[in-house]
């Protein structure tokens, strides 16, 4: 498992027992990790698990503490020059902002962050700067160095 060391962390960790309990408090069929619930393996097991709705895959998030935001680290070539950025851990801001685009109206940015007792619009401005792309990739079927 990549770990970022503790100086990298910025903003506020909160732990995944948080988020889940969070969005099982606002839609009871939430539920997570059908991977490990059903024995399926997938390679970053350790690091990831589902989101599900009814079954349904909506999203994924880390384990344990997750950082606010993402965390990456500089991948270096043969010849130790920079070549790609690794995705170490996402952030619970992006969390949200990929459950918020799914459409439910009970999942959006505010009511979240508003169920978790923090100000969404804390870091972001007028303008959030922390909108996920939809050709942003799932972090579970992201390939990472």
């Amino acid at each position: 498992m990549l770990a970022a060391p503790a100086s990298a962390y910025r903003g506020e960790q909160i732990h995944e027992s948080r988020i889940k309990a969070m969005l099982q408090a606002l839609d009871p069929s939430i539920h997570f990790d059908m991977g490990a619930a059903l024995n399926i393996w997938h390679p970053k097991i350790n690091r990831f698990q589902g989101i599900f709705r009814k079954g349904t895959h909506i999203g994924s998030m880390g384990r344990g503490y997750l950082p606010e935001f993402n965390l990456y680290r500089e991948g270096r070539d043969a010849y130790n020059q920079p070549e790609r950025l690794e995705l170490l851990e996402v952030g619970w801001r992006t969390v949200l902002e990929r459950l918020s685009r799914r459409g439910f109206p009970w999942l959006t940015n505010e009511l979240m962050c508003a169920a978790l007792g923090v100000d969404y619009k804390k870091f972001v401005g007028d303008e959030s700067e922390l909108n996920v792309r939809p050709e942003d990739v799932d972090p579970i079927h992201e390939t990472i160095g």
